[in-house]
């Protein structure tokens, strides 16, 4: 995956501020779930501050909570 310095049409730059580690994580970590890509980061369920909107983003607030699915 590639980071882009500026957000695209309609994206937003979040700064992660927390990450939760849940019961997901402990799956992999035991071998009953296999994500199919190593290394990976543990901890999906992540909050945190918008920094910069994309064009066309017009309405937005300052703290979110991230869907992994849409990612």
């Amino acid at each position: 995956m590639v980071i882009e310095d500026m957000p695209r049409p309609g994206e937003v730059v979040v700064k992660v501020k927390a990450a939760g580690v849940c019961h997901t994580e402990l799956h992999f970590l035991e071998g009953v779930l296999n994500l199919g890509v190593v290394p990976v980061t543990l901890g999906h369920e992540i909050a945190g501050v918008v920094e910069e909107v994309g064009p066309g983003v017009e309405e937005h607030v300052g703290r979110v909570v991230i869907n992994p699915e849409i990612l």
